[in-house]
């Protein structure tokens, strides 16, 4: 099944958001990235080795599924590299997982957040390996900070980069919800540039 296009954006926003919601139907609608994965022609190490040492995140997104795992945005992040998910674990609270680095790999944050109530929110993860932090922010907010995450994460070349699902030798965990300004930094932007980016 395709994704569709929604006029509902963030507000302050135009254009428009992927709809992952299966037309209503749940399940599962994904985007697999081409030339993220070495079984793509013309494949590239962007989202591989030139970014296991620093990179970031950011999107906004609409909905989850209460009580699962699926990543709105990942590179793996089962046995390798990352994704950003929410933690069922932690009352459903975001959870930037990095896989093979000196920190634990899911920090999630600690705040409680109301983030199924209909609403778009605003989601970033950080991630620089020579001052060994890793951040998570939410709605423009700092809500955790780890530094001791040193070492760079393990990169996933044989799994693609996915929007609202995960590659893990096969596709799967799709998420069910609303996607839009999808970027991912080659270096770990600033608190500053967190709500430049958020503000439109």
């Amino acid at each position: 099944m395709l994704f569709r296009s929604d006029a509902d954006v963030p507000p302050g926003y135009s254009g428009y958001s992927i709809d992952l919601t299966a037309n209503g139907s749940g399940g599962q609608v994904a985007i697999m990235v081409t030339n993220t994965s070495e079984a793509d022609n013309n494949y590239q190490v962007t989202y591989d080795n030139a970014i296991s040492n620093k990179f970031t995140v950011a999107f906004w997104a609409k909905g989850y599924q209460e009580g699962t795992w699926n990543p709105f945005v990942s590179k793996n992040g089962e046995t390798a590299a990352w994704q950003f998910r929410m933690n069922p674990n932690q009352n459903d609270n975001p959870s930037f997982t990095i896989r093979g680095t000196a920190a634990g790999d899911d920090n999630w944050a600690h705040e409680n957040n109301v983030l199924d109530d209909g609403n778009w929110h605003y989601y970033v993860g950080t991630y620089d390996s020579q001052v060994g932090y890793r951040t998570t922010y939410v709605d423009g907010k700092r809500q955790l900070v780890v530094t001791d995450d040193t070492g760079g994460y393990t990169p996933a070349p044989n799994d693609h980069l996915m929007l609202g699902g995960k590659d893990t030798s096969g596709f799967s965990s799709w998420f069910n919800g609303q996607l839009f300004d999808v970027r991912i930094y080659n270096y770990a932007i600033s608190d500053g540039q967190v709500s430049v980016l958020e503000n439109p």
